[in-house]
């Protein structure tokens, strides 16, 4: 059984656009230790990803194997406006199978990012487990 155990603590992170820009830079906590990384992309969310990847992978470099194979973003039921909640979905995979992750909120590159940290906490529990 995977353990639920948090890794590492999102600490900061911002995402823009400018004109034709878009950047994003996340700070995490892994350990004692505290990374900020910054990386460019093709929207928001692709720039959280990569960074992210970016400060993880100094510790936990296996998640260089580790893809993200679909993006589902739906409205949460009952309610409307651009202000309504957003379920966003998230399947990863690596050489060993996959799993599905989903996020709440009301942002939806809030939902996003936060569907993608548990995607990698659980990523890093699969490999500490069959390290184990």
């Amino acid at each position: 059984m995977l353990d639920k155990k948090v890794h590492f603590k999102l600490v900061d992170f911002r995402a823009a656009t400018n004109n034709n820009e878009v950047e994003a830079r996340v700070k995490v906590k892994i350990g004692s230790k505290t990374f900020t990384e910054i990386s460019d992309g093709c929207g928001q969310v692709d720039c959280l990803d990569k960074a992210l990847r970016k400060a993880l992978e100094r510790i936990f470099p296996f998640l260089k194997e580790v893809k993200l194979t679909d993006y589902h973003v739906s409205k949460k039921k009952g309610k409307n406006g651009a202000s309504s909640p957003v379920i966003v979905t998230i399947i990863f995979s690596d050489k060993q199978g996959s799993w599905e992750q989903e996020s709440c909120s009301p942002d939806i590159i809030k939902a996003s990012l936060f569907a993608i940290v548990e995607g990698f906490n659980c990523a890093i529990s699969r490999e500490l487990t069959r390290k184990a």
